[in-house]
């Protein structure tokens, strides 16, 4: 959002500079230096500053002294003056096409900067993509439909990349690679990366396909158990209110008990109930 003075000089050896929105505030080229005197201050609260000069450099730190004293010529003439003519000069050899305006000092925000030569081009992240690597495939399979924070770390990501196969790659041929070659290694890396990526992607859709034919499978199995608890009750039902009515009728089949016996009762099976009991369990 802000690139002004040192930082402005600084980017101004760039092929291509670019404002990622409107707000953003640049220039502020020149020099200029802030001096306080907190010597009275100290005065006041009895601090006492001596300084003692060698006297082989008795010349030493004269401009701020004699600033103080009002005398602000040799902070201009020494400093300030020399070092805003070398970022001048330095900003006119960078950015041949900047007003004699701008060179003056003031901030301005991204469209006055545009016209001020300051900076080539004011667009998002995406736009910058796009024009980084011209619509290759490599920008439409990692920036498509990605916010401005998404785009920031692709970009990051692609730049340690970069370096780090720069410097693998020139290990190995003993030279530097030109930005085709590195952009070329990126390339594939990304590429083996991607393919990677779809299979691990169709690996995942077929897990989830198999976990819901499991699931369903599992539905099903409980559906059917709670059946069979569902028949078996009714089986023990169907019987206890068979053998109530038999005893109604006097065709009860369970025998009086017998002399000797503990008093329990003996029952006989109901014709067809052994089956029923080996198969349903009841």
């Amino acid at each position: 959002g802000l690139c002004g003075s040192l930082a402005l000089e600084i980017l101004s050896y760039c092929d291509y500079i670019v404002a990622l929105h409107n707000s953003c505030m640049v220039g502020c080229i020149g020099s200029q230096v802030t001096i306080q005197d907190a010597s009275k201050l100290y005065e006041r609260i009895g601090v006492k500053t001596l300084t003692i000069k060698s006297t082989l450099t008795p010349d030493k730190n004269s401009e701020v002294e004699q600033a103080l004293k009002g005398n602000t010529k040799p902070i201009l003439q020494n400093w300030l003056d020399p070092g805003a003519q070398d970022f001048i000069d330095t900003m006119k050899a960078n950015r041949p096409n900047i007003s004699d305006k701008i060179l003056k000092g003031s901030t301005v925000l991204s469209q006055e900067a545009l016209k001020q030569g300051l900076i080539d081009e004011i667009m998002n992240f995406k736009s910058l993509t796009d024009k980084i690597f011209g619509g290759n495939p490599f920008a439409k399979s990692t920036v498509t439909n990605q916010t401005d924070d998404d785009m920031s770390l692709s970009l990051v990501k692609l730049g340690v990349l970069a370096s780090t196969l720069q410097i693998a790659l020139k290990n190995e041929a003993n030279e530097d690679l030109s930005q085709d070659e590195i952009l070329d290694a990126v390339q594939q890396k990304v590429n083996y990366l991607a393919q990677n990526s779809a299979k691990v992607v169709e690996l995942q859709a077929k897990i989830t396909e198999l976990e819901t034919e499991k699931n369903a499978e599992t539905t099903k199995l409980q559906s059917s158990q709670q059946k069979v608890q569902e028949l078996q009750a009714e089986i023990a039902n169907s019987l206890t209110s068979q053998r109530s009515q038999a005893r109604q009728e006097g065709n009860d089949v369970t025998p009086p008990a017998e002399p000797g016996d503990d008093g329990a009762e003996k029952s006989f099976i109901v014709p067809g109930e052994k089956e029923l009991k080996e198969t349903f369990g009841y």
